[in-house]
């Protein structure tokens, strides 16, 4: 898509949302947003959902997603680990948690907390030996262990 259609979508959903505000057409404003690299826009909305619904996980993931773009660390990881949260009761979403550790794994990794990287890898280890077959099937085991030794 181009950036005009991004702006066309987010003024076509702000009418609608004028007109009867609801999550899609919220969810709908904030993506667009979010691809017009409007992250702090983006973010309002998207916490603007958490109000209205809760915590869930689409909103969630792009509340971290967002932050992450904004160099926000804090609140990246602060979101990841929300994520984590949620995806721990869903067992359709092996990949996506595994997804939230890597996350996790590189800001610690940057950012030289090397323990707090390896507590991830543990939780990563942990939850594949559980759910080892979905794990192997998206390739956990492809992790680079080196980064921490």
């Amino acid at each position: 898509f181009e950036k005009e259609d991004y702006i066309n979508a987010f003024r076509y959903f702000n009418e609608a949302n004028k007109k009867s505000e609801n999550l899609a057409t919220l969810f709908a404003m904030g993506s667009s947003l979010y691809y017009l690299y409007a992250f702090d826009k983006a973010i309002e909305i998207y916490k603007k959902m958490v109000e209205l619904e809760g915590e869930k996980i689409h909103s969630i993931e792009k509340l971290m997603c967002s932050y992450d773009h904004i160099g926000d660390i804090e609140n990246t990881i602060y979101y990841c680990k929300k994520l984590i949260e949620l995806l721990d009761n869903e067992d359709e979403f092996v990949s996506e948690k595994i997804d939230g550790y890597a996350i996790l794994f590189d800001i610690y990794i940057h950012l030289e907390r090397k323990n707090e990287a390896r507590n991830i890898i543990k939780k990563i280890e942990e939850y594949s030996n559980k759910n080892i077959n979905k794990a192997t099937e998206i390739g956990v085991m492809e992790l680079r262990w080196s980064y921490i030794i």
